[in-house]
């Protein structure tokens, strides 16, 4: 009988190996409902914020040229720190695979004529830190922890039981090739895996309405090859001799190293290495930057007329809020701005430091490919802060001279504020795939390679 045959038998005979793949089966199949229905939940709610704006700019009135002057700069001040153009983070097709994480980052960031970091800190939610970490993880993270247990529970013993019962021995006499007998019990948990995961991102992918099936492929190749990783694993110690316990607690003892104690190596050993200095100590800088600025606000504000005389009212002599405000918050955020960013910067560069290493982390390494796909990398989350600095300037550019001049809106200045969109540069593809494959195939190598063990009794 066909070596591949009689193992799908004896797979399919066994209860347990059953049991085993149904609760994974379940669990992939209920994380990939979560994810995709909340990735569709989150696009309608983005298509519902550019309604309400495109609706509030409609409505906006142009300035009467019977309103007081002062009446005017108050309004346009009020305006553009308030309203904002759904300068939304891009979701691209693959957000269902970490749509949670996604969540936890700024997506609507609002531009405005004050300070984000200070006085216009409107985007952020509060939330509790230890909520968040007792919810229902990402669907890549699921896969990622279940895949490994996955296999290793559906082979236990794979050649360790019969090793001890001595039947090892038959199966050495009946065939010149035992090694056939375990790369074909490997395939088929192999194939088992990657179809429980090719179905899960189906129904993921299908729920969510602005999935791209490009991502989906994209997904199941990495994740192929996390399998395919941990299949030669599996392999590689069944190779010696050695009990079916001894095996799996070794397995168990690797999974838990590249999935959480690795990891945690890296992050420290980078984030040691050129970090920006702490937040409280960031915190103190922007405060005795901001009573600088204010102490200044009155040399800002002629400094800032001198600079553009055009707008200088010739008719008002005494300034009060909101124009003597405006020069102070551009101040600020001369010099807020880049020390914020620099965080930002250390994110991204501390993933960069952290990517050829995580060759001895598969999951981890997995999961990031999929924040990748879904857009909340680290490089994704730099790039969305990068264009929506840029959008503000634009939105001041058309604001403040307004504010400063006292003129208020006119049809032209709507129009340009309605052509604000969020430019979004283009980011780099990840090097993990790489990587994983790097490791699977070194794997799978050293496995045939020693095969010859298996002529052992």
């Amino acid at each position: 009988m066909n070596v591949l045959a009689a193992e799908w038998l004896r797979f399919v005979r066994n209860r347990t190996n059953l049991g085993i793949a149904l609760i994974a089966f379940v669990l992939l199949v209920a994380s990939a409902i979560d994810a995709g229905t909340r990735a569709t939940q989150l696009r309608e709610r983005s298509v519902t914020r550019e309604q309400q704006w495109s609706g509030r700019l409609r409505n906006l009135a142009v300035p009467n040229a019977q309103v007081e002057a002062a009446s005017n700069a108050t309004r346009v001040f009020e305006f553009g720190r308030t309203e904002t153009p759904p300068l939304l983070r891009p979701m691209p097709g693959g957000l269902a695979l970490a749509v949670r994480h996604f969540e936890t980052l700024p997506a609507d960031i609002g531009v405005t004529l004050e300070s984000r970091y200070l006085d216009s800190r409107r985007n952020e939610t509060i939330d509790s830190p230890l909520i968040g970490a007792m919810g229902a993880p990402d669907f890549s993270v699921v896969v990622a922890l279940l895949v490994p247990l996955l296999l290793i529970g559906l082979s236990h013993g794979l050649i360790q039981d019969a090793r001890e019962q001595g039947m090892w021995r038959l199966v050495r006499a009946q065939t010149s090739s035992p090694w056939r007998v375990l790369f074909s019990a490997l395939f088929l948990r192999l194939a088992v895996a990657i179809v429980l995961v090719a179905i899960a991102t189906a129904v993921a992918f299908a729920l969510d309405v602005g999935s791209r099936w490009s991502d989906a492929l994209s997904w199941l190749a990495a994740a192929t090859l996390f399998a395919t990783l941990w299949c030669a694993l599996i392999g590689l110690l069944a190779l010696p001799r050695m009990t079916a316990a001894t095996a799996t607690l070794a397995l168990l003892s690797v999974w838990l190293v590249t999935t959480f104690a690795v990891p945690a190596v890296l992050v420290e050993a980078a984030s040691r290495s050129d970090a920006p200095r702490s937040q409280l100590a960031t915190l103190h800088t922007i405060r005795k930057i901001q009573h600088e600025v204010e102490a200044n606000d009155r040399a800002l504000l002629a400094a800032w007329y001198t600079a553009h005389p055009q707008h200088r009212p010739q008719t008002i002599a005494e300034h009060t809020f909101p124009v003597t405000y405006v020069p102070r918050y551009l101040a600020q955020d001369a010099q807020i701005v880049p020390l914020m960013r620099r965080f930002e910067q250390f994110r991204r560069e501390r993933l960069e430091r952290i990517e050829p290493y995580l060759a001895f982390a598969p999951g981890p390494a997995l999961v990031l490919f999929a924040d990748h796909l879904s857009g909340a990398s680290a490089r994704h989350q730099e790039t969305y802060l990068q264009a929506i600095a840029d959008a503000e300037v634009r939105w001041r550019e058309v604001l403040i001279p307004r504010v400063m001049s006292y003129r208020g809106l006119d049809e032209r200045d709507v129009s340009a504020l309605a052509a604000i969109e969020l430019e979004m540069q283009a980011v780099e593809d990840s090097d993990l795939l790489p990587w994983l494959a790097a490791v699977a195939i070194l794997l799978s190598t050293l496995v045939f390679a020693g095969r010859r063990a298996l002529l052992a009794p």
